[in-house]
């Protein structure tokens, strides 16, 4: 008996002792563990919202142990692609000019070059400065930007001894290697226009001339080996390339003239001055092609049009600028259509032919007939006409395209029965 009264006493103090120093629970009122969780702090015996702090040290001490990324910012490059005016443009250029790199810079002037950011005042402090730190860079440059850097230097009027149009031909010869066929043909007409003084018979005019030539070889040639490549179907562009390559005798690009005013024929047209523009412009090449390179002229006697002869375009182009100068009275244009009328003629003289000059008069007089009675949307028209195609064919299933309903309706009677 003693011993069981003992071992129960020594299991009750061992009981005591292990809950005694064991003992690390607390208990809380489950409202204080509430309020607690929501911000609230027992202070002084009394429960304060102190839940704006207790957020704060929480995001603090989130941030430094996650890593927040911040939003991407727009690039001034962005800003300034995303403006909807041209104001907001030029304030944009203004107000982020010192975030823009040289490369940016250059794509700025790239930018005001094409479409209507063309009509931008030359004057505007955003346009100055940034054409004079593009230019201060040359020859040091990106040569897409010498074409867009040329045409501003040609609007803002600089003299073809002005140091800036100096260092832009001594960029074009250095860069001479990295231009394209197109960028070649540009560059030549619009030095040959505004800067005809400095560029003519100059290394420039020389080296412009050598690249486009083998640019063009090269391109003819992967043509004849059947490689992918670009088509030429941009009248002007022909136009300027055959300007360039000084009216090549083969007929190739002259085809390819022809393909693409064929091409043209359907589109709508713009306004009569600018239809008539196309044609003196086309016309003055194709006649210098043909004075220089003796096209053919013989027309077929089994037939009333003028597909079989080599100066079909030419032609077509001065029949145009009769056609749209109807209602023009711009005098150097009228001037310069007189001389194109007087310049074909003399072309079909010269061959000593009365006969094929009847001939030419006749024909004439028959698609004169017509063109009274159409209306001929371009240039292309014109030349599709003479070439003995129903324009007015062409024309209507062109337009059945831009409609909203199909040009005929089946017949419920034509459909499979199931």
């Amino acid at each position: 008996m003693r011993f069981l009264r003992r071992f129960s006493l020594q299991s009750r103090s061992y009981r005591k002792r292990y809950v005694k120093d064991y003992d690390f629970m607390e208990t809380v009122p489950a409202v204080e563990a509430n309020l607690k969780e929501h911000g609230f702090r027992n202070i002084g015996g009394h429960f304060v919202d102190a839940s704006k702090i207790t957020n704060m040290l929480m995001l603090s001490a989130d941030r430094a142990h996650y890593a927040y990324v911040l939003p991407f910012q727009p690039t001034p490059m962005q800003k300034l692609l995303a403006s909807s005016s041209s104001e907001e443009l030029l304030n944009t250029i203004m107000v982020e000019y010192n975030q823009l790199s040289d490369d940016d810079r250059s794509e700025v002037i790239k930018y005001l070059g094409f479409g209507s950011n063309q009509n931008l005042p030359t004057t505007h402090p955003a346009v100055a400065r940034t054409f004079i730190d593009v230019a201060n860079l040359l020859p040091n440059v990106d040569p897409t930007v010498l074409l867009p850097l040329l045409k501003r230097a040609s609007a803002m009027e600089f003299d073809s001894s002005s140091n800036c149009i100096k260092q832009i031909t001594t960029s074009i010869e250095y860069n001479i290697n990295e231009l394209g066929l197109i960028d070649c043909a540009l560059l030549h007409d619009t030095l040959n226009k505004k800067y005809s003084s400095m560029y003519s018979n100059s290394s420039t005019e020389a080296l412009l001339k050598a690249r486009g030539k083998v640019l063009f070889s090269q391109m003819e040639i992967q043509n004849y080996h059947g490689q992918d490549n670009f088509d030429l179907d941009d009248v002007r562009i022909v136009c300027l390339l055959m300007e360039l390559l000084d009216y090549p005798a083969q007929t190739s690009l002259l085809s390819t003239l022809e393909g693409a005013l064929y091409n043209s024929a359907m589109d709508r047209g713009d306004s009569e001055i600018m239809a008539l523009i196309e044609c003196v412009l086309v016309g003055e090449v194709l006649l210098k092609d043909a004075e220089r390179n003796k096209r053919s002229k013989s027309l077929s006697k089994y037939s009333k049009h003028f597909q079989t002869c080599e100066i079909a375009a030419l032609v077509s182009a001065v029949t145009g600028c009769h056609y749209f100068s109807t209602d023009v009275t711009v005098p150097e244009i009228s001037a310069r259509v007189e001389s194109l009328t007087l310049g074909l003629s003399n072309l079909i003289s010269s061959s000593g032919d009365v006969e094929l000059l009847t001939e030419y008069e006749e024909r004439m007089e028959i698609y004169t007939d017509k063109l009274e009675s159409l209306d001929v949307r371009n240039l292309g028209g014109i030349y599709a006409l003479l070439n003995n195609q129903d324009i007015q064919q062409m024309y209507r299933i062109k337009d059945a395209s831009y409609s909203d309903r199909a040009p005929v309706k089946l017949s419920s009677a034509l459909l499979p029965s199931l």
